[in-house]
C-alpha cells in the first residue's frame, strides 16, 4: 500500500495536479457549525486546494513545489504536509476574499516591476516610533 500511495503521489505531482483538474478557481466547499457563513471552508485536500486557488499563478507554483517535493529520491512526508497545509491556508485566505486577493498581487507586481514604491521599511518606522508597536 505504501508503494501505491507513494505512485500516486508521484505521478498526480508529475502530471501537475492542477492541470489535471482543469483548476478553475472553485472549491469543493461545505459547511460546518464551527464556520461562519461569510467564511469559506476548504477541504484539506490536495484536489480542492488547488481547485481553490485563484488561477493561473498560484496553480503553476502550487504544482512546481509538489513536483520539486515528490521528486525528491525519497518523499519526505512531513514535507509533503508543511506544503499542503500552506497552501490549503493561502486557498482559504484567497477564497475569503477574490478582489483583496488580486488586490494585493496587483500591487506586489508593481512593487517588483518598480511602478511603486515599496513604502518606509519596518525598521525606519519602529525607529520614529521609538520601538513601539
Amino acid at each position: 500500500m505504501r508503494s501505491g500511495l507513494y505512485a500516486q503521489v508521484r505521478h498526480v505531482a508529475g502530471a501537475g495536479l492542477c492541470s489535471l483538474l482543469g483548476s478553475t478557481g472553485r472549491s469543493r466547499r461545505h459547511g460546518s457549525p464551527t464556520h461562519a457563513a461569510s467564511e469559506p471552508a476548504i477541504e484539506r485536500t490536495f484536489a480542492a486546494v488547488c481547485a481553490a486557488l485563484p488561477p493561473p499563478v498560484d496553480a503553476a507554483a502550487f504544482d512546481a513545489e509538489l513536483t520539486r517535493i515528490t521528486h525528491a529520491p525519497v518523499v519526505n512526508l512531513a514535507a509533503l504536509d508543511d506544503f499542503l497545509t500552506s497552501w490549503w491556508r493561502i486557498a482559504t485566505r484567497a477564497a475569503q476574499n477574490r478582489e483583496d486577493w488580486q488586490r494585493m498581487h496587483d500591487e506586489a507586481e508593481q512593487i517588483r516591476s518598480g511602478q511603486r514604491s515599496s513604502g518606509t521599511p519596518l525598521a525606519e518606522i519602529l525607529t520614529r516610533r521609538e520601538g513601539r508597536i
